[in-house]
């Protein structure tokens, strides 16, 4: 004798708006992440705008610079990034326009004001003939101090020490410089984190190390 089994209903499926199905089914609804303001966005009501172009802004650590400098500024509404075109929209309620010219080139950032509907330009060059050759000297500098030292067994003798401030002074400054400027603005960002590196090697003695290490930054940034 077969035994029968009882069919189950089918479980009944209830559309629900947003992620009050997966409530309903026992699991948390979705999470939504509040999204940053597109440049394509509209502007605040009552606010002007300053477009910049900013060939020194290619990545994240800018961004969290420029906002730490910026949005501390009285009348300053929104910021507008899109660091693939390295374009900047500040939209703001200052009388002169300046002080955020001012207030970027003070970062070391070189901004370049441009007209609001003016169409996108493509992006200059990474390194122009002064930085390619700067950066080679740096490299062949810092090649030499440790071939030296490694020769020699010492790392603190004149000529190492020479040509390792030499690769500091030329692909290792741009670096230096910005960690200085990102200390000054309190943002311990990796221009800051490099920057202590080199000095550290560089008390400890460890001249064709500082130098080594901050020319392969600076060659790892242009990469």
């Amino acid at each position: 004798m077969k035994k029968q089994t009882k069919r189950r209903k089918p479980f009944p499926l209830r559309i629900l708006p947003d992620g009050a199905a997966c409530a309903a089914n026992g699991c948390p609804p979705p999470t939504v992440l509040p999204s940053s303001p597109s440049p394509s966005s509209a502007p605040p009501d009552g606010t002007c705008q300053m477009r910049y172009r900013i060939d020194k802004m290619d990545c994240p650590t800018e961004e969290r610079l420029i906002r730490r400098r910026l949005e501390s500024m009285p009348g300053i509404v929104r910021l507008d990034f899109n660091l693939l075109a390295r374009e900047l929209i500040v939209h703001h309620r200052l009388d002169d326009s300046q002080a955020i010219t001012a207030a970027l080139a003070a970062l070391d950032m070189a901004p370049c004001p441009l007209a609001v509907e003016a169409p996108k330009s493509a992006p200059p060059p990474v390194l122009d003939i002064r930085q390619k050759i700067t950066l080679i000297l740096g490299g062949l500098s810092a090649a030499g101090a440790e071939g030296l030292a490694w020769i020699g067994g010492r790392e603190d003798v004149a000529p190492v020490v020479a040509l390792a401030v030499l690769s500091i002074l030329t692909a290792g400054l741009p670096t230096l410089k910005r960690g200085w400027i990102a200390l000054a603005n309190r943002v311990l960002d990796i221009h800051f984190l490099m920057s202590l590196a080199v000095i550290g090697a560089i008390i400890i003695g460890n001249w064709p190390e500082a130098a080594m290490v901050i020319f392969l930054f600076a060659a790892a940034e242009t990469i």
